[in-house]
């Protein structure tokens, strides 16, 4: 009906701003021709519109920054869908230690210490078998080779001079006597020294051994917290990545549609000229 101002001043516009597509089924309507062909026409194309803002959203990030197929987004979907439930299950069975950052230092400590330890009963132990070589070794006397001398040289020995040499083979005995006494009281020190540190090695060893199985079945806080945010975020990536495959779902059987669609109406189309093609002939 045309009911306004505007409404003759164009023969085939009803309104001023009237569509193409409603001219176009308003014409063919008072003409007696095909208007549904044209209105069902103008609902494929409007689909096709909708196909293409939504595939236009989908590369411009509307729905997210990452797409692809419909099969690299099932794959990420089932990996996502594991990580998730898996990260789950750790939240479920994290335990949080208030003091998991100061038993961590505190082991960390001991293994310094051990290590220092076990490097200095090196060190002794080195010096422990130089030692005991040392009191091992035979202290051949002076006093013999000089005597082997004068007897190969066929002289013999003033008595003064034996006198004499008696005297240092008495020294020489003193200093190589004072001398092992002082290997066999270093190789006392050293021994005492290497057991105490072997002691005390494995009392550190035994606390390290309690506060690293401690420290397995327990966390810290702050780890209990990036946890937490992991899982969160693995959630929103997940709800992502389905919307996605919802979006392609979608897509696909609204492509489908859109051509099954197309088909039909042209067929539709085409069945309802040949009559009045044929009848515009016999006029």
């Amino acid at each position: 009906m045309r009911s306004n101002k505007d409404a003759f001043s164009d023969p085939f516009r009803h309104f001023r701003m009237q569509s193409s597509w409603d001219i176009q089924v308003n014409n063919a309507f008072l003409l007696g021709l095909d208007w549904e062909d044209a209105s069902d026409w103008q609902v494929l194309k409007d689909k096709k519109k909708s196909i293409a803002a939504l595939q236009e959203a989908a590369k411009t990030g509307t729905l997210g920054a990452v797409w692809g197929s419909r099969g690299q987004l099932e794959a990420e979907r089932i990996r996502l869908t594991d990580l998730v439930k898996k990260t789950k299950e750790d939240l479920s069975q994290f335990k949080v230690l208030s003091q998991y950052r100061e038993l961590e230092r505190e082991a960390d400590e001991i293994t310094r210490h051990i290590n220092k330890l076990s490097d200095e009963n090196t060190v002794d132990s080195q010096a422990l078998a130089m030692y005991e070589t040392g009191v091992r070794e035979v202290v051949e006397s002076s006093l013999d080779k000089v005597k082997e001398t004068y007897e190969q040289a066929k002289v013999v020995i003033p008595d003064a001079i034996m006198v004499r040499l008696d005297e240092v083979e008495t020294f020489h005995a003193k200093v190589v006597e004072n001398r092992r006494q002082f290997l066999l009281s270093e190789m006392d020190r050293l021994r005492a020294d290497i057991s105490r540190r072997k002691t005390e090695i494995e009392a550190k060893r035994e606390r390290q051994s309690a506060i690293l199985a401690l420290l397995n079945t327990h966390g810290a806080l702050d780890q209990f917290s990036k946890l937490q945010q992991a899982h969160f975020d693995q959630v929103a990536r997940l709800r992502d990545i389905e919307a996605k495959l919802q979006t392609v779902k979608r897509l696909e059987q609204e492509k489908a549609e859109l051509k099954i669609g197309s088909a039909t109406l042209e067929q539709r189309a085409r069945a309802r000229q040949s009559p009045r093609a044929a009848a515009h002939r016999r006029w």
